[in-house]
């Protein structure tokens, strides 16, 4: 029978080495503690380093813990400072907050709104805050007032009520010492072409769409401002994934309002074509959106300037008609590369949702629109710079004018069409299909009248002022005063 008590494990002896010479600690053995050297040391020829004290041997320790602590020589770790923890605190409020309001449902169906695009856009950008907090004043600034507008807006929400008078003196202000370091910054010459400062901008803007006063109007000043910080920027600046998603964020706003305001977009100029390639580079989805504005702008371009030439004082003489030519040919092969590229995009999709021939289901493009590309409403901003050319090419005497206006006209009709089934928000239109399409609709009587007798044929005679300003007019694009003959 086994002894357990003969085969219990015995714990192996070891030297105890809290106490004695520096040098016995050092090796792990017993030291006989013997002065002023110690025996061990001197039996294998040792030199004994001596005995620590009850004064040095704790301040050693700490010494140890403290080195440990800090940062090695070289290293790249750097203190945390108060300021960018507080900017992280307000980063992490936008974070925690913006999905939900954006996720949240909206109050309008079928709807848009300047607030809720702006907030959208938003979220272009907000990975990017993190690991800026604190190293831009401006920024932060603008961080804490966009944070602060979010919080108030979101409690309000949840509880059913209305910020007020007191609540709002709460946000204004931050955002008003958020305006004042953007003030700064700007007159800065290294701060004003910072990212950091763009940012700031944006963020401002964004927090109008939270501010219960807050209006379409103080936003579109905001945005004027932001277009005014791209340009002085320049191109060469957008390089990092950062800079491109800020401008990235804002094209649509740029290029509708230059629409809107009959006036040339700066994006429409070569040197700034790279950027929005490089903008296209970053993914799939992006690269289809820029295409379409390199795209789209030279037809946008051209309306630009036939409303100039319509506003001329006199639109026959050979001056007008030269004019006239040549915006027809700048049209001709703006329009035919945007229309192709149009195409050659639906033929993709279609391929890829199920293999379906466009060329057989052209006319159906109102219920295709329901279930294809909806986030970003391709279809319809498509169609809108498309039928945009139709008119131009008859107002510039283009050939077949009245087919092109049958065909513009069962477009918008298709489209408007659909804006009013009910069905998934996410085929709301844009503010820009929305306003050329009912406009197709309004004007289409005087359209018709001019281009019926003009089938097949080319315009030789000037086209009406009065139908082409009624047009500019119901589709909400302002134009300068009109030249008296």
């Amino acid at each position: 029978m086994v002894n357990i008590e003969e085969t219990k494990r015995q714990k192996k002896w070891s030297a105890k080495v809290k106490t004695g010479c520096w040098t016995c600690k050092q090796r792990r053995v017993k030291c006989d503690e013997r002065k002023p050297s110690c025996g061990n040391c001197q039996k294998v020829g040792r030199q004994c380093q001596g005995y620590p004290t009850r004064d040095t041997a704790q301040p050693e320790r700490h010494a140890q813990q403290l080195r440990a602590l800090a940062p090695a020589p070289g290293s790249t770790q750097v203190p945390i400072q108060y300021a960018q923890i507080k900017a992280m605190e307000d980063v992490q409020v936008l974070y925690s907050i913006m999905p939900q309001v954006l996720a949240s449902p909206s109050s309008s169906k079928n709807s848009w709104s300047m607030r809720s695009s702006m907030r959208t856009t938003t979220a272009v950008y907000l990975a990017f805050l993190p690991s800026r907090a604190g190293q831009s004043a401006v920024m932060d600034a603008a961080v804490r007032c966009l944070a602060a507008a979010v919080r108030l807006y979101y409690t309000k929400s949840r509880l059913g009520e209305s910020a007020d008078e007191q609540d709002q003196g709460l946000i204004l202000g931050p955002y008003n010492h958020a305006l004042k370091c953007l003030r700064q910054a700007l007159k800065d010459p290294k701060e004003s072409v910072s990212a950091e400062t763009l940012c700031a901008a944006e963020l401002l803007c964004c927090f109008e769409s939270f501010y219960s006063d807050g209006t379409d109007e103080a936003q579109a000043r905001h945005l004027i401002g932001i277009e005014e910080v791209i340009k002085h920027r320049k191109p060469i600046r957008f390089t990092s994934e950062f800079d491109l998603q800020l401008i990235q964020s804002q094209l649509g706003y740029s290029v509708f309002k230059a629409f809107f305001t009959s006036a040339s977009s700066f994006l429409n100029q070569d040197e700034w074509v790279p950027v929005l390639e490089m903008i296209g580079s970053l993914a799939p989805p992006l690269k289809l959106l820029m295409d379409y504005f390199i795209l789209s702008a030279p037809v946008l371009e051209v309306l630009k300037q036939t409303t100039d030439l319509m506003s001329s004082k006199d639109t026959s003489s050979a001056e007008s008609l030269e004019t006239r030519s040549r915006l027809l040919g700048d049209l001709t092969k703006s329009a035919n590369a945007f229309i192709k590229w149009y195409w050659d995009v639906i033929d993709l999709i279609y391929q890829y949702i199920g293999g379906a021939s466009v060329e057989s289901d052209r006319h159906n493009l109102s219920k295709r629109r329901r279930t294809v590309c909806q986030v970003s409403q391709f279809f319809g901003t498509c169609q809108t710079v498309i039928v945009i050319g139709n008119r131009l090419h008859a107002v510039l005497g283009g050939e077949d004018a009245y087919p092109l206006e049958i065909a513009t006209q069962e477009t918008a009709t298709r489209l408007v069409y659909a804006y009013n089934l009910d069905g998934d928000d996410m085929t709301n239109p844009t503010i820009f299909e929305l306003s050329v399409m009912k406009a197709i609709i309004s004007t289409r009587d005087d359209w018709h009248t001019y281009a019926s007798p003009r089938h097949g044929q080319q315009s030789i005679d000037v086209f009406p002022k009065d139908i082409f300003f009624r047009w500019l007019t119901a589709m909400g694009v302002s134009y300068p005063p009109l030249t008296e003959a």
